[in-house]
């Protein structure tokens, strides 16, 4: 049985909870984060309870990872382990980074960490999208199509 998800995954995990449990301690509980903005005002805003969304997406992810994990034959997962391995990897270190983010503005925080984690993110599908325009392209993580690639 192959398995995609490693103990850095749990640890992401597990750094997102206590983000989680120290945001419900320290957020007050009237706070609300506002999510869209019309000119300068608020016209969209989520309840303090929007941190424990984060905990379940990656238990959502990791419970899907699993699966695709035990879907692969041995070949398959030989030929992708390495695409869906730093995929999951990544896909984690968001989720906890946009965490601490909403953790910061909670607590009143000057250090913009949703905006820095938007740059980052930015900045790592720049330099993703430079990889796969030089990466080799195969049947289980590249383009599959009718005709050639030259």
């Amino acid at each position: 049985m192959q398995i995609l998800i490693t103990r850095f995954h749990l640890l992401l995990l597990a750094v997102t909870l206590a983000i989680t449990g120290v945001a419900a301690f320290r957020i007050p509980a009237d706070f609300t984060y506002s999510a869209h903005w019309v000119r300068s005002t608020a016209d969209w805003v989520w309840p303090r309870e929007v941190v424990f969304v984060a905990p379940v997406a990656q238990v959502l992810l990791l419970i899907a990872f699993f699966l695709l994990g035990k879907a692969l034959t041995k070949n398959q997962y030989a030929k992708s382990q390495h695409i869906f391995d730093p995929a999951l990897t990544t896909l984690m270190a968001v989720v906890a980074a946009t965490q601490l983010g909403l953790l910061l503005t909670g607590m009143g925080s000057d250090v913009d960490f949703i905006r820095f984690t938007a740059y980052a993110l930015g900045v790592a599908l720049v330099i993703l999208g430079i990889v796969l325009f030089e990466a080799e392209r195969h049947t289980y993580a590249g383009m599959r199509m009718p005709w050639p690639v030259r």
